[in-house]
């Protein structure tokens, strides 16, 4: 056959290779670029200097990225990023007072504070201050309720004390914010008191250059006490600065758009697989980093557990991929895997919005070893049971919009039966090991812990899934039923038990998380009723 140029399929062919090309060029621009600003300051020299915060030597561009997403809940203030504002708020507080640091959601709080009745107000420290003394009462009486029982105006009255104090101690950090004149030994004494992070000496001098618009100034300190370009410190500035998860969060949300739309668009699927490969190397980029940065396996805490369970079901999809015989069932498997991905990136930011993500672990979890084989083991075995649950979610729509669909799901059924076989091995490994832990570390192999027993929840239902279609007790329809509740008992072992805020494993009770905990639970138990519709409701 000849070539044909005006092809509309091989026009649009040689369209979307140059929509991924420039689509890749604006993502590494965006988030590789410099940061503007009038004084012409080498803020990432600035960004690399190394201070101690939160028990660890860390970039003080982390410290700028976590306390602007934790007073602000984002990365940036308008058009200014999180180092220049993090400069402003320590060496020029008059105008970084005015600013629209404080979102206030609360309406009984926006009362407290004199605001008219809104969903939401951007608040500056100017406007809250005079309110600021009865909110530091009234946070002080709340904090004397247990967290479980208070209700959310007491939470956000809390929430916004712990903000003014962060921002109040950012602005004494450097040096002291006050008229008043004192002497230098009490003055020293009053910083180091209020000082969120320490710096080494002459890193203070900052305040005065950026006061005189030095920018040269600025930058010549910073070259002199910015850490090494071979240093941790370094790679974390680095790996905040290119956002490798956001950027993964994108490119897998296309992967999605992509394997859509390859249903009506065949030669599309020729792009699916380098796609996925590009984000999923993101992905692992971040979490290795992750990991030279803390010298710690990838999970340590909720936030890494978050980031690791995603690509665990991505993992996990590419590996069983190439056995999948049927190309649609393939599809699937990929699709799935990465709308949980999508999902468990997004749980982790707003985890990485309670603070510092890469924090110091307690000392009961200080052990490489441990955290490399019972942690790692048993967040891939939830890996593999949220992607049969998914899956299981899948065939139910299917059968209530494909009648002949159950006829023809013998492989789907199959292929769920086997992820389900491999969660309940990780997750049997996973649990023997922590019960050898805990024997290690408290003297008892088992002690019914709530997270000891959410963990055991998970092997037990796996186990229920394989004996019951062992037995002949459930079909096709019953086990993906029976999977799709696995995703209930997956996220109860996963957070529900670290919001009781009991156990040696609780990591505290988190308010706004349960609803969405609960409302995972009503979402899942509408798939399940679903699935237990009698044929005569699908005709």
């Amino acid at each position: 056959m000849a070539y044909d140029s005006h092809d509309p399929a091989i026009a649009m062919r040689r369209w979307l290779r140059w929509a991924w090309v420039l689509v890749l060029v604006a993502v590494l621009v965006r988030f590789s670029g410099s940061v503007p600003d009038h004084l012409d300051i080498d803020w990432g020299s600035v960004s690399r200097i190394p201070v101690q915060a939160n028990g660890r030597v860390q970039p003080m561009d982390t410290v700028a990225r976590n306390a602007l997403l934790f007073i602000h809940g984002k990365q940036s203030l308008g058009d200014q990023e999180a180092m220049p504002w993090l400069m402003t708020v320590m060496a020029d507080a008059q105008t970084a007072d005015t600013l629209p640091h404080f979102v206030v959601y609360h309406s009984q709080l926006h009362s407290f504070l004199g605001l008219p009745n809104a969903s939401k107000h951007r608040m500056s420290f100017q406007r809250i201050e005079p309110y600021y003394q009865r909110l530091i009462e009234l946070a002080e009486q709340f904090r004397s309720i247990e967290v479980p029982l208070r209700d959310a105006f007491q939470q956000a009255v809390i929430r916004l004390d712990d903000q003014m104090q962060l921002y109040i101690r950012l602005k004494n950090t450097l040096q002291l914010e006050t008229g008043t004149q004192l002497s230098p030994e009490i003055a020293t004494a009053l910083r180091d008191r209020l000082a969120y992070f320490s710096v080494a000496e002459g890193v203070a001098e900052l305040v005065p250059a950026y006061r005189a618009s030095d920018g040269d100034g600025v930058t010549r300190i910073a070259h002199a006490h910015r850490a090494s370009l071979v240093s941790r410190v370094t790679l974390e500035s680095v790996l905040n600065r290119s956002m490798v998860f956001y950027q993964a969060l994108v490119w897998y949300s296309l992967v999605m758009i992509m394997i859509l739309g390859s249903y009506r668009i065949g030669w599309m699927a020729q792009g699916i697989f380098v796609t996925t490969a590009w984000a999923f190397g993101l992905h692992s980029v971040g979490l290795l980093c992750r990991m030279v940065i803390e010298n710690r396996p990838p999970v340590t805490n909720l936030y890494s557990s978050a980031v690791f369970v995603g690509w665990g079901v991505l993992a996990l999809a590419l590996s069983i991929g190439p056995r999948i015989q049927s190309s649609a069932n393939r599809s699937i498997v990929l699709f799935f895997s990465l709308v949980i991905n999508f999902l468990t990136l997004i749980i982790a930011h707003h985890l990485s919005i309670q603070g510092d993500t890469l924090e110091m672990l307690q000392a009961v979890l200080d052990t490489n070893f441990w955290l490399s084989t019972h942690v790692v083991i048993m967040t891939l075995g939830y890996s593999a049971m949220l992607l049969a649950g998914f899956l299981g979610m899948y065939y139910v729509v299917r059968r209530l919009v494909d009648h002949s669909f159950e006829k023809q799901s013998a492989d789907l059924v199959r292929l769920t039966l086997i992820i389900v076989m491999v969660g309940l091995s990780l997750s049997s490994v996973g649990t023997i090991l922590g019960g050898i832990w805990a024997d290690q570390s408290w003297g008892r192999f088992w002690g019914w812990d709530p997270k000891e027993n959410g963990a055991l929840l998970v092997v037990l239902w796996g186990a229920i899934i394989l004996h019951a279609r062992l037995a002949g007790w459930i079909k096709n329809r019953g086990l993906m039923v029976l999977a799709i509740a696995g995703n209930s008992v997956v996220a109860f072992s996963w957070f529900g038990v670290n919001m009781l805020g009991i156990g040696l494993h609780a990591y505290g009770f988190m308010n706004k998380s349960m609803g969405w905990l609960i409302g995972f639970y009503l979402v899942n138990g509408f798939f399940m009723y679903l699935g237990l519709l009698p044929k005569r409701f699908l005709k």
